[in-house]
């Protein structure tokens, strides 16, 4: 089963080079969710995209399915679904159906599932120009989904999504989860994220500062990391 791990990634950009990212490690395992947890502009976002080489001047390893990518990032972002905090950044096609199936094979089927629990049922033919900013997040979202995909990398998931629309990615997570896919979540919130997380990692101005289990993360949950804390021990965020 594939596995990521990222040994002792660093990462500096501007120039003068600043040190973003410092000595990160981490390993996330098939069936699991891992939160990367933390506020806003403490790196989360800097994370995903260089794990997914967007950001090459890193130091440190990635590692795939077993093999460290070295600066060859193919396999991995053809079993990767993404979703950027910007879903402007990843919707090309002219019709929401042809952006579903963009880079997929001539063949592939959209799963009806993921329709319905992102609502994009009614909306197939419909031009990504002429729809909301929630109809396009919900349309990221689902192209995260169709296809082969191993792993999921999701920044800010939850921005701009309506409750039912929260509650149909919860349930499309949980169902890639229970398939043995391996979840990334970067957020500064955990309200609807925590009942589905294995693995917290708490990111503090590029560095990490916790990295275990949900059940041990709680104590970290701090307001002077911009953090919500739990409402009481053992229960959910408020």
């Amino acid at each position: 089963m594939a596995q990521l791990v990222l040994n002792g990634l660093s990462l500096e950009l501007g120039d003068p080079p600043v040190p973003v990212l410092s000595r990160i490690s981490f390993s996330c395992e098939p069936g699991t969710v891992t939160l990367l947890l933390g506020p806003n502009g403490c790196g989360k976002s800097v994370l995903l995209r260089t794990i997914l080489g967007l950001c090459p001047g890193y130091s440190g390893t990635i590692a795939w399915d077993g093999s460290v990518l070295s600066r060859q990032f193919r396999r991995l972002h053809g079993q990767s679904g993404v979703v950027f905090q910007n879903p402007e950044q990843q919707i090309f096609g002219a019709t929401v159906r042809e952006d579903l199936l963009a880079g997929q094979p001539r063949d592939t089927v959209i799963d009806q599932v993921i329709l319905q629990e992102l609502g994009l049922t009614e909306l197939l033919l419909r031009s990504p120009a002429e729809l909301s900013g929630g109809q396009r997040r919900r349309l990221a979202l689902a192209g995260a989904f169709v296809g082969n995909r191993r792993i999921l990398f999701l920044d800010e998931p939850f921005l701009e999504l309506d409750y039912p629309a929260v509650e149909g990615l919860v349930r499309l997570v949980i169902r890639f989860r229970d398939a043995g896919g391996i979840v990334v979540v970067a957020s500064h919130e955990t309200r609807d994220i925590w009942p589905l997380t294995d693995r917290v990692v708490l990111l503090v101005n590029g560095v990490v500062r916790f990295s275990g289990s949900r059940d041990d993360a709680a104590g970290v949950l701090l307001p002077e990391y911009g953090l919500r804390p739990l409402a009481a021990p053992g229960a959910p965020p408020a």
